[in-house]
């Protein structure tokens, strides 16, 4: 940072990649997920209007602890339609299944980074994000990510019809950079340069 004199770096938050990535190249299902916390921040109802429009299974896998939260859970289904289905606290082994055999991930939400995306990713999914906060660094790409209604409809149609499917190694690729193992080697790598 000039004002200050300082080098600055940026260290992305750990992301068990490797594990993900056993996912990666079992065969998809053309349906879409996303996961979340059910909370308001998080955008849902954006999601499900979006996907009320289109002809395409849809399942938001998320968690709730808290009655408001609990309350989302609720709204949402109520507004669903068929083709949405909510999942709520399932174990981790029911949600890796769900991501494994999806095609795309679909995130309705602003973020400061974006683990869920980066899973996804490394399980093999299409992610169609915001065009916006830390989704313009975690997934590089313009073409995934959308400004607004319009453009997220267009892009989850493209995606299930696998116009982005050539982008995956690319993304998988990218994502390295967010894997556990460099951010321990960076926080190493930084302790040393402290002395």
């Amino acid at each position: 940072m000039k004002r200050i004199k300082k080098k600055s770096i940026v260290i992305y938050p750990p992301v068990e990649i490797t594990r993900f990535l056993q996912f990666y190249k079992i065969p998809k299902i053309k349906k879409v997920i996303t996961i979340s916390r059910y909370s308001n921040e998080k955008n849902l109802d954006f999601a499900v209007d979006i996907m009320n429009e289109l002809n395409i299974d849809y399942e938001i896998v998320g968690n709730a602890l808290h009655k408001k939260q609990f309350d989302v859970f609720n709204h949402l289904r109520k507004i669903a339609n068929n083709l949405i289905s909510l999942k709520c606290n399932i174990t981790q082994q029911e949600r890796d299944n769900l991501l494994s055999s999806t095609k795309i991930y679909f995130h309705p939400s602003e973020e400061t980074f974006g683990i869920s995306v980066i899973e996804s990713i490394a399980s093999g999914c299409i992610p169609i994000v915001p065009n916006n906060s830390a989704h313009i660094e975690t997934v590089p790409f313009k073409v995934l990510r959308y400004d607004n209604k319009n453009d997220a409809l267009k892009k989850i149609q493209g995606a299930i019809k696998g116009e982005f499917d050539y982008l995956l190694p690319k993304l998988k690729e990218h994502i390295t950079k967010f894997s556990k193992e460099r951010f321990q080697d960076e926080i190493i790598q930084l302790l040393k340069e402290v002395k």
